[in-house]
């Protein structure tokens, strides 16, 4: 057999590059995607995005990891209630909706806002308030202030007759965290209404959108349906009858980085056997050049 595979420095280098080698595809093999330990009620959306979603109505304390990095809070206000005046029907305007940036300084309490009502986030001395949406006679006001026609305005709008105001996506508010956001909230509430002018009686069917609450008509039967819970959505009315439903529910949704993640492999961390087959190649290194050294001597 020829010397060269005899060679001891060249058996230390080859087992140290198998085993190292080995060890490190072994880990990297096993590791599932980057896990991060969010802490108490909160969940991984992404490889470094922790989600903590807050939908029961009332107050909740949450206190931050201690290496969270970023902090963002998706605030959404309670929806406003549809109502009736005399033979009149106006449906309710959509909660306001906001992200604000918020600080590792310790707790945050949580307020999630029922039916015309205020959601929040205080931290300290610092109080973040999304309004909710409001009544009125000609359809609700948004809680940013868009108006009411018959239906209720919407966060990303005003109201068009008996249709309710369109609300806001996620994804359009200045935001990092939530970014790539589809989902809509704060739809103004509509109203359904007859149309006496030509007959037969017709119905004009409002429409809402982002959770408001709408309506429809089957068979000469008018319909309400209610704002979608945590939606902030205004609710729903009828024009010519003593029918209205209460807004939505708000919510709060908090996001944030960590600094590090864990990886896991099968239930434990894949990080100290990549760097044993790093260390196991270095020592195979070694010998190697050890050994070149002395077979030229």
């Amino acid at each position: 057999m020829p010397s060269a595979f005899l060679n001891p420095s060249r058996i230390v280098v080859a087992s140290g590059t198998l085993i190292g080698g080995t060890v490190g595809l072994a880990s990297t093999a096993f590791a599932v995607p980057p896990s991060l330990d969010c802490g108490p009620g909160a969940t991984a959306i992404s490889a470094t995005v922790c989600e903590a979603d807050f939908t029961s109505v009332g107050t909740a304390t949450w206190t931050p990891p201690a290496n969270v990095d970023t902090i963002e809070a998706l605030i959404v206000g309670g929806g406003g209630s549809s109502g009736q005046n005399g033979n009149f029907g106006y449906g309710g305007g959509g909660g306001d909706v906001k992200v604000v940036t918020l600080d590792n300084t310790g707790d945050i309490t949580v307020r999630v806002g029922g039916s015309d009502t205020a959601s929040s986030t205080t931290q300290g001395s610092t109080t973040n308030t999304v309004a909710p949406g409001g009544s009125g006679d000609n359809g609700g006001y948004s809680g940013n202030g868009n108006a009411g026609a018959a239906a209720g305005g919407g966060a990303g709008g005003t109201a068009v007759d008996t249709d309710g105001g369109a609300g806001i996506i996620i994804s359009s508010l200045s935001s990092s965290l939530f970014l790539n956001d589809s989902d809509c909230f704060g739809g103004g509430g509509a109203v359904i209404s007859y149309i006496f002018s030509v007959p037969p009686r017709a119905w004009n069917v409002g429409t809402s959108t982002c959770g408001g609450g709408y309506t429809s008509e089957t068979s000469d039967v008018a319909s309400l349906h209610a704002a979608i819970a945590n939606s902030g959505g205004g609710g729903a009315a009828k024009f010519q009858d003593v029918a209205f439903l209460s807004g939505a529910s708000g919510r709060v949704t908090i996001r944030f980085t960590l600094t590090e993640t864990v990886l896991a492999r099968t239930g434990s961390n894949a990080k100290p056997l990549a760097e044993l087959g790093i260390f196991l190649m270095v020592l195979g290194s070694v010998g190697y050049f050890a050994g070149r050294r002395r077979t030229k001597a």
